[in-house]
C-alpha cells in the first residue's frame, strides 16, 4: 500500500509552494532554480513513497501515477531552465506540467469517471491504455521538441500523438457517453 498522506507529504507540498512562489515573484533568480530543482527531487520522493510499480497490471491507476511523475520533471526541468537557460528553455519546462502532468492527468480522470459514471466496470481496455500511451509520448515529445528544437519532426510527433490521443478518447467514449448507464 502507498504510504499515508502525512508529514513528509506536508513538507514537499510547502517545498513546492515555495518554488512556485519564487519562480513567480523572481522567475530569473538562481534561488527560483535551486528551489525548482529542490521541489522536484521532493516530488519524485514523494511519488516513490505511492508505490506505483505495484499497480502496472492496471492502467487506469498506473496513468495517475504517470501524470503525476511530469509534475516532479516539470520542477526539475524549470529549475534546470532558470540555472541553464541556453540548455533548457523555459518552454520545454512547462510543456512538462501542461502538456505532461495536466493533459494526462485530465485524460486520466476523464477516462475512469466516465467508465463510472456510465456503470462501466472500472477496467482499462486496450484501447484505453493506447489512449494513455499516446498522451505520454506526446508530453514527452513535446518536451524534447523545446530542448531540441533543431529536430522539427518532434514537435511533429508530439502534435500527432496529442491529436490522436484526445481524438482516441472521443471514439471510445462519445459512443459509451451517448448510451444508457448500465447497472
Amino acid at each position: 500500500m502507498p504510504a499515508q498522506f502525512g508529514r513528509v507529504d506536508k513538507i514537499v507540498l510547502a517545498v513546492s509552494l515555495l518554488a512556485l512562489a519564487a519562480w513567480v515573484i523572481f522567475p530569473e533568480s538562481i534561488v527560483s532554480g535551486y528551489t525548482g530543482i529542490l521541489a522536484g527531487l521532493a516530488n519524485f520522493y514523494r511519488l516513490a513513497r505511492w508505490t506505483g510499480w505495484c499497480c502496472f497490471a492496471e492502467p487506469l491507476v498506473v496513468i495517475l501515477h504517470v501524470g503525476y511523475l511530469f509534475v516532479p520533471i516539470g520542477f526539475v526541468l524549470t529549475g534546470a531552465s532558470v540555472l541553464y537557460p541556453d540548455a533548457i528553455p523555459h518552454a520545454a519546462a512547462q510543456h512538462a506540467w501542461m502538456a505532461g502532468a495536466i493533459a494526462i492527468m485530465t485524460l486520466a480522470v476523464m477516462t475512469r469517471a466516465s467508465l463510472g459514471h456510465s456503470g462501466r466496470p472500472l477496467v482499462a481496455s486496450r484501447q484505453i491504455s493506447a489512449i494513455y500511451l499516446l498522451a505520454v509520448v506526446a508530453a514527452t515529445t513535446r518536451i524534447a521538441a523545446g530542448i531540441m528544437p533543431s529536430v522539427p519532426w518532434l514537435l511533429e510527433i508530439a502534435g500527432m500523438t496529442w491529436i490522436m490521443a484526445f481524438s482516441g478518447f472521443v471514439i471510445v467514449y462519445a459512443p459509451l457517453l451517448a448510451l444508457r448507464r448500465t447497472g
